[in-house]
Order: structure tokens, then C-alpha cells, then sequence
């Protein structure tokens, strides 16, 4: 949903795991407002499929960030063959 652009963290936390610097990573911080208004903000999602997919399993929304991520680039091209 992040790379979808359709929620942005309010804040990032380092959190850290085992005895070395090494083992932090920063963790996107989300409202849980923001986060409950996402089935109402993008009615065009299966939002009980999405829930119901398993430990290990394929998100539905893999084949949008694809689909946006295609039409990027198709737009990039044709905005460069068109300058030519």
C-alpha cells in the first residue's frame, strides 16, 4: 500500500534486534486513522480477499504495484519517442 502511494508513515522508528548496531532497521510508523480509511478510500480492492491471503502467499495488490509500475513506464516512453 506504501508503494502504492495510497498510505505514508507519520513517522519512522529504529528498532533493533540482536546485540549489534547492525541488527537495526527503521520501521514506517502508520495512524491508525489513516490505515481504517483505506477500504473506503479504495473501494476498487477486495479488501476480505486481501485479508484472507496466507502466511507466505501472494498479494493481490503485487499485481497492482505492477500494473502501476508498467504504465510508468510506458508513459516514460512515449514522453521520450515523442521528443524525438
Amino acid at each position: 500500500m506504501r508503494t502504492l502511494g495510497w498510505i505514508k508513515p507519520t513517522e519512522w522508528r529504529e528498532v533493533r534486534y540482536g546485540t549489534s548496531r547492525a541488527g537495526a532497521v527503521d520501521v514506517p510508523i502508520f495512524t491508525t486513522a489513516s490505515v481504517d480509511a483505506l477500504p473506503e478510500t479504495h473501494p476498487e480492492v477486495d479488501w476480505e480477499q486481501l485479508r484472507s491471503v496466507g502466511k507466505g502467499r501472494r498479494s493481490p495488490l503485487a499485481a497492482l504495484v505492477k500494473a502501476r509500475q508498467r504504465d510508468k513506464t510506458v508513459s516514460y516512453v512515449v514522453r521520450r519517442s515523442s521528443r524525438l
